[in-house]
């Protein structure tokens, strides 16, 4: 149970919405991270009895409804953030760096101008290299070891075109993505699966965002299509 929370005041924020992580990386091991919407990621080193604040993100306010990925692979300490805005309908991307006095600081924020946003949260994910061969490129000499996916409604103007984007190079730049569903969709996560491949849960429905929970492998292309549930 966690004795020492919140880490500072946040009425009215929450967590995410999306997962947390556990580092592995040895100067972090066991570290608990989860975003706060009120501009901070909320860390504990000790399983979760206890809690701390990073430092606010820099360039308030920029990010809102965030997820987190490791950056460069589950050993190593550096986070990637990726998040809503209304920022000219494109998402915010920032890092996050483990400092010498053991609390987290961030980068400014940037706006790839691959990744399209509609207002709505998203998710990414950093999964082994090979994960998840549909939307993105990259293989051979000098390929990363970890890849970034993230999923959003990728819309300048309403809920829609569930989509996923790859990065082979810790977030410089970005593929033109693959629609998962052209339709109205909305939240979403990303899971790697127990075989190593790639799948995103997501609102979605055929008049609306909100009709269906739905299910959609993405490991082997032609992608099919969302499983609805």
């Amino acid at each position: 149970r966690a004795t020492e929370y919140p880490p500072q005041p946040n009425v009215g924020s929450l967590i995410g919405p999306a997962v947390g992580l556990q580092l592995q990386a040895p100067e972090a091991r066991g570290q608990i991270v989860f975003w706060i919407t009120s501009g901070f990621l909320a860390v504990s080193k000790d399983y979760g009895e206890t809690f701390t604040a990073s430092q606010h993100v820099l360039k308030e306010p920029c990010c809102s409804e965030c997820s987190i990925a490791f950056a460069a692979g589950p050993g190593n300490s550096t986070l990637i953030m990726n998040c809503r805005t209304g920022q000219d309908s494109r998402r915010a991307q920032l890092y996050w760096s483990l400092l010498d006095n053991g609390t987290y600081a961030s980068t400014e924020p940037t706006y790839p101008t691959q990744l399209t946003d509609a207002g709505c949260q998203g998710s990414i994910l950093s999964a082994a290299a090979g994960a998840g061969s549909g939307p993105g490129s990259g293989s051979g000499a000098g390929a990363a070891t970890h890849v970034l996916y993230t999923s959003n409604a990728a819309s300048t103007s309403a809920r829609e075109r569930m989509t996923i984007h790859r990065s082979d190079d810790g977030g410089g730049s970005w593929s033109a993505g693959q629609v998962i569903h052209a339709g109205p969709s909305a939240y979403s996560q990303l899971v790697q699966l127990p075989n190593g491949s790639m799948a995103v849960l997501f609102e979605a429905g055929g008049r609306g965002a909100y009709e269906t929970i739905s299910f959609a492998p993405f490991a082997t292309p032609p992608h099919t299509g969302p499983v609805f549930y």
